[in-house]
Order: structure tokens, then C-alpha cells, then sequence
């Protein structure tokens, strides 16, 4: 995770009066003429009036253009500034490529415009494209002011570098425009987002096809792009568990540490991390996520952490497969006596207790700054602040890494109570409410993070009117929220609040994998997450 800042410089002045905030209410508020509160999914003077509430309209309508972000390379310390989507300025071209470097192809060099997006050999409406790049850009490419990097920090350098022809730009382009349609509802939209897609599907089988471009930067990238269009498209089973991810991890081993220092990497390095949690795979090599050259180091090295979580995961289902062959009745010579049973599962259990102490020493180490603030109400903590909403994302995820962890022990503690019915073992009966006590303190800093995180609060703990989400954040809340809402361990409150962030991810910031995971996700930890 790259945490280097970015800052937002004061909008440029125009001389267009600000009309005013476009009433954003339902359409039955706007015909009453009566101030809605944007309660969703119903607003609550429609539930007073006793007539169901018809939703709101999603105009995309973007202002104050000139407000520009400025963000520092972490490699070179160089600064690009990027508008957020909507005119062109191309007047503030020249002013701000002054402020990067001037090495060549430095990404300080480009001047990020939307138009830059726009290909006008297109066969479509050109406004389209601009409209589903802008929109697209500002949900998963530009950070918010005092901001991280941004979920896909890597992609306008490496979307303007590649060739009009690129699977890339086609993949872009697919993605752009299923975001603007589940925003937009629009069936245009939809049907240019599927064509793309489709071109973008067969151009990656072509380069897969070839020996040499099989293992390219152009590859990879368009499957990550690939990645993101089923997150928001979010259609299908199991597979929808990132269905491209097999094929990223088969690509890596057969490339050269190259691809594993690029910078699109860190994208791939944590989508390894966060889904080796909720699928059943392992991460095959450890050192794709080997701490990089990242500005804050503390936060960098919980990969190393997650990586030894997930390998203790990938033992214990190996232990849980042995478990099965020894209890089975039609097999006439198990592998392991009950008693090496017993010493393997004690084996695992001191393993996972070893990688516990190792994140409670990291998160000792890491400064306040970069950690969680508490908001109090009525002297008791309620929510957590954090620096931004992306590192609130980030920590989010550190919690479910414990409480996946934890869940592991807690199943080996089962097993081990089941094969000591005959006498009650305290040691065990404590040993296994100390691992549910850790998982549920877990599951309380996850609850009290999701507010900020989603954007429903400031940094003073005050409820926005209008939620300043992002679609990147959504995608990287929907597997964290999916366990707090299907966790043994949860309370009412906690899974109900879940739940309702899971379908404000789907239905406002427009990732319908979190509907398909609300309703049809099996944990590979069940029943511990149901």
C-alpha cells in the first residue's frame, strides 16, 4: 500500500455565480415540494406519508472543474497533478508540469486531462466516453484530498503510454462504462461496457496466445482491469471470486521479478492478500509480497504477516482433510492415529498463537498517525477517525486478517474438545474463549471503523449530508463487511449494520459483487463464517 499524500489545491476561481446544490431528494419529495432527508433506501418522510418511496435520481453532474490533486511518485518524489473529471483546462497544462521533474516519461510529466482518455476513432458518442472515463477516474484512479495514492494509482501513466490499439484502453473502457451504468442505469451504457468487454476478452486470449506478450506488463494490467469489471458487474457463482486471479498468480510464476517491482503490482500484491482469505487458495510465493520500497514501512510489512496467516490457513485445511480420512469409516488404515492427530492440531495451534504475537508487536510499532482515532459519545467510544477513508479501508482489512486467523484456531480447538469428550479440559475450554474474545474485539473495530470508512462521517465524527464514497472503496470493504455480516461471533447490531453497508456498496457505489457475496458466498471457514 503506497501512502505517500496527496493534497488538493484550492479550485481554480471562475467567473460563473455557484448556483446552489442541485436538489439530490426523491422524485415524490421534488413533486411535494418538501425537503428530503436522502435517507436510503427509502426516505423517511415518504414512509411518514404511508406511500412507498420511488428513489432518487442519478444525474452526474460535476463541478467546480479546476480543482486539481496533486500526487508524489514514490520512487522518484516527483508530483503529478491530476484534475478531477469533467472540462478540460488546458490553459493549466503548463503550469502544472512544472511542478514535476523533468527526467523522461517520469509520471510527474503527465498533466492527467480527461480528454487525454478520449479516442476520437471511436464509433461511439464521444461525450460517452468522456463521461464514463471521468466518472470511472473519480471513483477508482484519483485519491480524495489528504488522501493515499488511489486504488488504481498506476493506471493513467500506463494507460497513456500504451498504444491506441492496447487490450488496455479496451479493457479501460469496458470498466468505464459498466461503473457509469450501474451509477446511471442507463442501458446504453450497459451494452457499450459488454461490447468492450468482449474485445477486451479477446484480445487478452490473443496475447495469452503469445509466448513473449503472455507475461507482459499489457497483460496483466488488462486483467486487473478484467478483475474490477466482475467486482462491479458482480454476475455469476463462485467464480466471481475473482475469476482472473488464477490466471495473475499463473502468469507470475512464469515471469521475471520485473512485473513484481511494477507499480501496478501492489494492486495485484493486495488483492492476493485480501481473497487468499475468502477463497480457498494459498499465495504460492511469499516473496510477491515482501515489503517494497514504500515511504511508510510499518504499514508495508503486514503483507509479510499475511502471507504466514495464509500458509497457516493452507495447513490446517491440509490437517482438517487428514481429520476427515481418519474419521472415515470406509477407510480401513487412516493416515494418523487420533493421539498424532492430537499433537498436530497443538502444533498448528502454537503456530497461529506465534503469528498473533508478531501482529500485536507490528501494530505496537506503527505511529498513532497512521492508526485509528476514537470519537466518543456520551463518554463511550463509538466510531473510529482515521487519517483518510483509504487507510481506513487498510486497517479494516488488518482486523479481518485476525479474525480469519482466529477463526482457524477456534476450529482446531473444536476438533480437540471433540477428541477429549470423555473428560472436560479446562485448558482447552480457555484457551478456545480467548481466541473468540480476540476475534470479537476484531469484530468491534471493523463495526466502529465502517462509518468513516464509507464515507457517512467526517474527521470530527459529524455525519455528511451527502456520503462521500468511492467506488474503490467499496471493493476493498465488500470481503471485510461480508465476514463481519456472516461471523458466528457477530452481534444483531453489528451483522445488521454490515449488511446494510454491503447494500449500499451494491446498489449506491455500484460493486454488485457485494450483493452476490451477501446472498450466495460459502466461507471456506464455515460454519465459523456462515
Amino acid at each position: 500500500t503506497h501512502l505517500f499524500r496527496a493534497r488538493a489545491t484550492p479550485p481554480i476561481k471562475d467567473s460563473m455565480v455557484y448556483p446552489g446544490r442541485l436538489s439530490r431528494g426523491c422524485s415524490r419529495c421534488k413533486q411535494r415540494k418538501l425537503k428530503c432527508d436522502e435517507t436510503k433506501p427509502s426516505c423517511t418522510r415518504c414512509l411518514k406519508y404511508g406511500k412507498p418511496c420511488p428513489g432518487y435520481e442519478k444525474n452526474l453532474v460535476i463541478r467546480q472543474e479546476g480543482t486539481k490533486f496533486q500526487v508524489q511518485d514514490p520512487s522518484s518524489g516527483a508530483v503529478a497533478v491530476l484534475p478531477k473529471p469533467g472540462r478540460s483546462h488546458r490553459g493549466s497544462s503548463s503550469s502544472g508540469s512544472s511542478s514535476g521533474s523533468s527526467g523522461s516519461g517520469s509520471y510527474s510529466q503527465h498533466i492527467i486531462d480527461p480528454n487525454d482518455f478520449i479516442s476520437t476513432s471511436l464509433g461511439v458518442i464521444p461525450s460517452w466516453d468522456s463521461e464514463a472515463l471521468g466518472y470511472f477516474m473519480h471513483q477508482y484512479v484519483l485519491p480524495e484530498a489528504n488522501d493515499c495514492s488511489g486504488y488504481l494509482h498506476f493506471l493513467p501513466k500506463t494507460y497513456l503510454e500504451s498504444p491506441e490499439s492496447s487490450s488496455i484502453r479496451v479493457a479501460v473502457k469496458a470498466s468505464a462504462y459498466l461503473s457509469l451504468y450501474r451509477y446511471s442505469k442507463t442501458k446504453e451504457h450497459e451494452i457499450q461496457a459488454h461490447t468492450w468487454h468482449h474485445h477486451a476478452i479477446r484480445g487478452l486470449l490473443e496475447q495469452l496466445r503469445s509466448g513473449h506478450e503472455a507475461t507482459s506488463e499489457e497483460t496483466v494490467v488488462t486483467m486487473i482491469l478484467l478483475s474490477i469489471f466482475d467486482d462491479i458487474d458482480g454476475r455469476g457463482g463462485h467464480q466471481k471470486i475473482n475469476p482472473h486471479l488464477n490466471g495473475l498468480i499463473h502468469i507470475l510464476q512464469r515471469s521475471n521479478r520485473s512485473l513484481i517491482n511494477a507499480p501496478f503490482f501492489s494492486w495485484v500484491r493486495q488483492q492476493l492478500i485480501i481473497k487468499s482469505f475468502t477463497a480457498d487458495y494459498h499465495i504460492v510465493d511469499p516473496s510477491w509480497v515482501t515489503p517494497s520500497a514504500n515511504p511508510n514501512p510499518h504499514l508495508d510489512n503486514f503483507r509479510v504477516v499475511a502471507v504466514r496467516v495464509n500458509q497457516f490457513m493452507t495447513s490446517g485445511r491440509q490437517l482438517l482433510a487428514k481429520l476427515k480420512q481418519v474419521n472415515d469409516p470406509a477407510n480401513k488404515e487412516p493416515l494418523m492415529s487420533p493421539v498424532e492427530l492430537k499433537a498436530q492440531l497443538l502444533a498448528v495451534i502454537q503456530e497461529a498463537t506465534s503469528i498473533q504475537h508478531e501482529i500485536d508487536e507490528w501494530i505496537s510499532t506503527i505511529p498513532r498517525s497512521d492508526k485509528w482515532g476514537t470519537m466518543c459519545k456520551n463518554g463511550k467510544p463509538s466510531v473510529y477517525i482515521f487519517s483518510s477513508r483509504y487507510l481506513g479501508c487498510y486497517w479494516i482489512n488488518v482486523f479481518t486478517t485476525v479474525i480469519i486467523l482466529q477463526g482457524s484456531v477456534i476450529a482446531c480447538y473444536d476438533i480437540l474438545l471433540t477428541m477429549t469428550r470423555s473428560s472436560v479440559d479446562l485448558n482447552l475450554i480457555m484457551a478456545k474463549s480467548k481466541s473468540g474474545s480476540e476475534a470479537k474485539t476484531m469484530l468491534t473495530h471493523i463495526h466502529k471503523s465502517i462509518p468513516f470508512s464509507m464515507g457517512n462521517i467526517d474527521q470530527e465524527g459529524t455525519k455528511i449530508f451527502r456520503p462521500e464514497s468511492r467506488s474503490a472503496y467499496g471493493c476493498l470493504l465488500v470481503w471485510p463487511l461480508a465476514v463481519l455480516a456472516r461471523c458466528r461471533l457477530s452481534g444483531d447490531v453489528e451483522v445488521r449494520d454490515a449488511r446494510a453497508a454491503l447494500e449500499v456498496i451494491s446498489s449506491t457505489m455500484g460493486v454488485d459483487l457485494a450483493h452476490w457475496v451477501l446472498n450466495e458466498w460459502r466461507s471456506p471457514l464455515y460454519p465459523f463464517i456462515q
